[in-house]
């Protein structure tokens, strides 16, 4: 989320590439919006687009509060469902992603797994 807006990495981005890696995949209704290289905007009309079997959600430039208060997010069953993984844009697991190097890249995927890991356990 950035600003009154939405948006998601895509393949090319060490951000998405990563997770790519370890078998996740776009969300498809995702892969079929316009992208200005390795993003595409989502509007809001279509942030039901952003729900998936797991995700991962961050900010750019607004405060954690922003997310984690966001009512059209709230509203998708990921979040709902606890299948949502929300990461601070200032937390160092989200800085390592889009730092991109191998190292941070290694240290963000320590940070992260395990909760990805649990978002997508089945419900008992």
């Amino acid at each position: 989320k950035f600003g009154n807006a939405y948006g998601a990495y895509l393949e090319g981005d060490a951000r998405f590439d990563v997770f790519a890696a370890l078998g996740f995949v776009q969300n498809p209704p995702v892969t079929r919006l316009q992208s200005s290289g390795f993003f595409a905007s989502v509007p809001v009309e279509r942030v039901s687009d952003l729900n998936a079997q797991v995700a991962l959600f961050s900010t750019i430039g607004l405060p954690f509060a922003e997310l984690q208060n966001d009512a059209r997010l709230n509203s998708l069953a990921v979040v709902r469902d606890g299948r949502a993984v929300e990461i601070p844009e200032d937390g160092p697991a989200n800085q390592g992603l889009a730092a991109g190097t191998p190292v941070s890249l290694k240290f963000s995927l320590e940070q992260i797994t395990p909760k990805l890991a649990a978002a997508a356990r089945p419900a008992p």
